[in-house]
């Protein structure tokens, strides 16, 4: 499916209305026919409860409840002692845990009208949630104390790319899951419900190959929205992207940390060259000689909203 001028200036102009996230970037690198019904089409993609954790309401229902439970943190030095307390506070966070579901999984407008009754597949995901709430809790018991700099923060900046011969400003932005000072460094936290494949990337450009059917999609994820808190904080600090995956918690050796080669790094390191190719894809993205097409591997397509439309199906 070819580019035209129309869905170009359509892009541009859904971009001046908002911004593209570490998903949107992603999406085009998985699958660039998807990326076309959902960013350029604006195909509603429909929502769907499974099983699995990393289905996007679990996800949802475990962010709600760690933004509320550490709410009151922000902006301030968490201690050992702070986090102890609420790992045994069961009832505050069992009542967090019945609020999310209600909000996300039974879509209850508050203040709730009945209680949040579980059953059937509710009560795996309360169990879930809190099971992997309190390794959460004891993970983050071992590296206090630690300053939470903010949760669930929208960032938002700009990005030049040369299109046609000139310059021109495209909206960039995400929701940044944690923000928190450790160790001297500012940590870039995204939690993760789904299984992460790998916490070390070799190149820059790896990261932004297309049609991968395992791509580093949670480093590119990480590295970006590494990006956006620099481009608000400015180059006095000394930034550290990382990822609380959740199906890793029980690892003995898990670290959140990403690394370069097998080792540590900070953002500084790498910045220039992944602004150049994250310049370089959205130039492609917006170029009429670029196509969309759908991705070679059949398996991505079977979690895929739109794999009747593409009838690939």
């Amino acid at each position: 499916m070819h580019h035209s001028v129309e869905k170009i200036q359509l892009l541009l102009q859904r971009n001046q209305e908002r911004y593209f996230s570490p998903t949107a970037v992603n999406t085009f690198l998985l699958c660039s026919l998807r990326f076309y019904f959902k960013y350029v089409m604006q195909l509603e993609e429909p929502e769907e409860v499974k099983d699995e954790i990393d289905s996007p309401v679990f996800g949802n229902i475990f962010h709600e409840t760690i933004e509320n439970l550490y709410k009151p943190f922000v902006g301030k030095v968490v201690n050992k002692n702070d986090l102890e307390a609420l790992k045994k506070d069961k009832v505050r966070i069992e009542n967090e845990i019945r609020k999310a579901i209600g909000r996300n999984y039974f879509k209850y407008k508050e203040p709730f009208k009945k209680p949040v009754k579980l059953e059937g597949k509710t009560v795996l995901i309360f169990e879930n949630t809190k099971t992997f709430l309190n390794r959460l809790l004891e993970i983050d018991i071992q590296s206090a104390p630690f300053t939470l700099v903010s949760l669930e923060g929208k960032y938002n900046s700009q990005l030049e790319i040369f299109l046609n011969g000139k310059s021109v400003s495209i909206n960039i932005g995400g929701k940044i899951d944690r923000v928190d000072r450790i160790n001297g460094k500012l940590r870039v936290l995204d939690y993760k419900t789904g299984f992460v494949d790998k916490f070390d990337f070799k190149t820059v450009d790896e990261l932004f190959e297309r049609d991968l059917e395992k791509p580093r999609k949670e480093i590119l994820q990480a590295l970006f929205y590494t990006l956006l808190l620099k481009s608000e904080k400015g180059t006095g600090e000394d930034y550290q992207p990382a990822i609380y995956s959740l199906r890793r918690f029980f690892e003995e050796t898990h670290s959140p940390q990403i690394t370069w080669n097998k080792n540590d790094f900070s953002f500084h390191e790498v910045e220039e060259e992944f602004k150049a190719q994250l310049g370089a894809l959205f130039t492609a993205i917006f170029s009429k000689k670029t196509d969309f097409y759908q991705t070679p591997h059949e398996r991505i397509c079977q979690y895929c909203a739109y794999n009747k439309i593409c009838q690939r199906f």
